[in-house]
């Protein structure tokens, strides 16, 4: 995953499925859009900044998410 990806949650640790279903990799850990050339492959606890299909941004852990894939 990198910044500007698409991604959606795939790991709701028993919490209750809300409205956040799929959205954009704004940062991560500070990292800012302009940075968009580095990858997210070595940050196994790091958080991202992620704007959300309903308009909103929350932070989430980077291993509760997967990249969307083009079907």
């Amino acid at each position: 995953m990198q910044i500007g990806d698409i991604v959606e949650i795939k790991d709701w640790k028993g919490a209750a499925k809300d409205s956040r279903d799929r959205g954009k990799i704004l940062r991560v850990d500070g990292q800012h859009v302009w940075s968009a050339g580095r990858s997210l492959s070595n940050r196994k606890n790091s958080l991202a900044e992620i704007l959300w299909q309903n308009g909103k941004t929350g932070w989430v852990a980077t291993n509760r998410l997967q990249k969307v894939t083009a079907a």
